[in-house]
This record gives C-alpha cells, structure tokens and sequence, in this order.
C-alpha cells in the first residue's frame, strides 16, 4: 500500500456508501414532489408520456435481472477466493453493481416525473427507492 493512502475497511464503507446513495435518491426525488406540488417547474413533454412509461418499466425490470444475476455470480467467486482482502473487494464491486443498476432506473423515473409530469413515473422511483432501501450490504464474509 502507498504511503499516506488511509486504509478503507470495506465493513465500515460500504454501509456508509449505500446510506449515502439511499439518502442521494430520497432527497431528489423529495425535490422532484416538491417542484411538482408547488408547480415551480412545469412539465412540457406530455407527448412523451406513453413511450417514457414504457422504456422505464422495461429498464427497471432489466437492470434489476442483471443486477441480481451479476450479483449472484460474483457471490459465488468468493467461495474459490481465499485471501480476505480479494473477497472484500469482490464483495464491494458486486453491492457496488447491484445497486448502481436500481439507482440508474431511479432517477430516470424522476426525471421522467420532471419531464412530464406523470405521478406514475413517482410511483415507480418510490417503489424502486423501497426496493433499493432493502439492498442493505452485507457485513461479513462467506
């Protein structure tokens, strides 16, 4: 290790990183209601309504499957890894994945709520922050 680098234990970061990245989608999408109620920002795009309802169900459904199943196969490399600090970042990148792929789905909807104004588009960043909220990481090694 370099000298000077602070050495990260990945049991205290990733925690710390998924709680920022949770906190990161709450607070946009409490602005984006909030934009909405106080209209501040009004929608134009209305025309857009049908295809951009299609296209986020599609890549949230997507990006959800391939997340699990690049999740689950980094999972099982970790049982033919012996040295501690290699399972740790296997185990970092593979949280780090999954939860890039719900977050990205997240704030297309909310932008999509932006652009049109649609209260389904918030349903869905809601359900998919619930979902993404359930994706706590886990602190121990296999």
């Amino acid at each position: 290790m370099a000298q000077g680098q602070p050495t990260r234990d990945p049991q205290k970061s990733l925690p710390v990183i998924f709680r920022a990245m949770l906190l990161g989608q709450i607070l946009f999408f409490g602005i984006a209601l909030f934009l909405y109620v106080s209209k501040k920002f009004p929608a134009g795009l209305q025309h857009l309504d049908k295809p951009l309802q299609v296209t986020v169900v599609v890549l949230s459904f997507i990006c959800i499957y391939v997340g699990i199943i690049i999740f689950r196969k980094k999972m099982q490399t970790l049982a033919e890894v012996k040295d501690e600090s290699e399972k740790w970042k296997i185990l970092t990148s593979a949280h780090l994945i999954r939860w890039a792929l719900i977050e990205g789905p997240v704030l297309f909807c909310i932008i999509c709520f932006f652009l049109v104004g649609n209260l389904s588009f918030a349903a869905l960043a809601g359900t998919l922050i619930i979902f993404f909220g359930l994706q706590a990481p886990v602190t121990k090694l296999y």
